[in-house]
């Protein structure tokens, strides 16, 4: 890389690895994002995205779709996506508090606090997705919520305080994890159906989530 990054998202496509963000504030400007074509082994600057889309915190996720990079932020902070072929970066909406999204198939789903939305083309808005109405009340996401395409299905994490066992000091907290499997149906409605889901680990309270991602063996 040519300039030094901490905690940067990384991806390839093509043959071609693709790092953004991570770096200083000084660097952002001229350096936010940048490629290695492992064929001519050299590294070239992508565009700038201007100051609504470049933001100096640790990004969520790095995904490609349909041959484009789309750009997870932080809550508050603009979505993006970067089409290589054009050499254009384009805003895809602010992340809302507690709200986690993710690309299953050619559709783009918003994991919430109490809601599982799906974004629909057409009327540029966001819609529930039926059949999960009894999973959002159980699991009581009011931590962290993280998303992620497994499969071509959903796989959603969340925490929340495990009960303290006597003697024991330490706050801990309980890390869940969901697969849900999504139907589009004929009258446009999308159907979600919950195909496991169970508590998987016990972490102390002050842990920290950086990323999540998909090993397949």
């Amino acid at each position: 890389m040519t300039v030094a990054r901490v905690n940067p998202a990384a991806c390839v496509l093509d043959g071609k690895i693709y790092v953004v963000g991570g770096c200083c504030e000084a660097a952002a400007k001229s350096c936010w994002g940048e490629v290695f074509d492992t064929k001519t082994r050299t590294w070239e600057t992508l565009p700038d995205p201007g100051d609504e889309l470049r933001f100096s915190s640790m990004i969520k996720k790095l995904e490609i779709i349909g041959g484009k990079l789309y750009v997870t932020s932080n809550e508050g902070e603009e979505d993006s996506v970067y089409d290589p072929k054009t050499r254009k970066w384009e805003a895809i909406g602010k992340r809302l508090e507690g709200d986690s999204r993710c690309w299953v198939g050619s559709l783009h789903y918003s994991c919430r606090r109490e809601s599982c939305m799906w974004w629909d083309t057409e009327c540029k808005d966001w819609k529930h997705v039926k059949g999960l109405s009894s999973f959002n009340k159980s699991c009581c996401r009011r931590g962290l919520i993280e998303t992620v395409q497994f499969c071509g299905k959903l796989l959603i994490l969340w925490d929340k305080f495990a009960p303290q066992l006597p003697g024991n000091n330490c706050e801990e907290k309980t890390i869940c994890c969901a697969l849900v499997a999504f139907e589009k149906r004929k009258n446009g409605q999308v159907w979600g159906k919950v195909e496991w889901s169970s508590a998987v680990l016990t972490v102390p309270s002050s842990y920290l989530f950086l990323r999540s991602g998909v090993i397949r063996k």
